[in-house]
């Protein structure tokens, strides 16, 4: 199974950089301690702010329907190191293993700031419970067991497909730069067939 694939966007220097100024404006407006998700429900005035988001797309024959930042504030494990056991590494309630509730098994995150360094790992062997974030309201999968198996693991520096329904986390160690910043975009189509090409 392949959980993740990087892809090519064209003009993508220059939507990161716009997408960081929108970032900014979110980091301005909102109190950031942890880990946030943060959707941009006006949608379609940052595509138009934005052209070249929608334009990138394009030529893979997807339709924008969803656009979230995921700002992540503090490290999300106490250990400094990727090559540290990840028997060691945090799976908490802050940071649950999990898988997301979504229609599509697929979504395309894009690296914004400060991603390099950070990991989103993929788990099998997970006995999986339906939960409700209690701040957000959103639903989604926690893996209740800790006897999980490590899979696969991707550095997101690059446009990644990435299987959000497969249980994963991602790993801020101890020292990263930070705000780690990412962009997460849903589509009218599910983009998981770009996992098979």
């Amino acid at each position: 199974m392949k959980y993740y694939r990087e892809i090519d966007l064209d003009n993508f220097e220059i939507i990161q950089e716009k997408l960081l100024k929108y970032a900014g404006s979110v980091l301005e407006s909102k109190t950031i301690e942890t880990v946030g998700f943060y959707p941009i429900y006006k949608h379609q005035k940052l595509l138009s702010d934005i052209p070249e988001l929608q334009q990138s797309f394009d030529k893979y024959d997807l339709k924008i329907k969803t656009i979230a930042f995921y700002i992540s504030n503090k490290p999300t494990t106490d250990y400094v190191s990727a090559d540290e056991p990840l028997k060691k590494m945090a799976h908490t309630v802050k940071n649950p293993i999990h898988a997301d509730v979504s229609v599509h098994q697929a979504r395309i995150n894009l690296p914004i700031l400060n991603t390099k360094g950070t990991y989103t790992r993929f788990f099998t062997n997970c006995k999986l419970k339906s939960c409700v974030n209690p701040f957000t309201g959103t639903p989604f999968i926690l893996v209740t067991n800790k006897d999980y198996i490590e899979v696969d693991a991707v550095e997101i520096v690059k446009p990644t497909v990435v299987k959000i329904t497969e249980p994963h986390i991602v790993q801020i160690y101890e020292g990263s730069v930070l705000p780690r910043i990412t962009l997460t975009i849903g589509f009218e189509t599910d983009p998981a067939y770009l996992l098979e090409q």
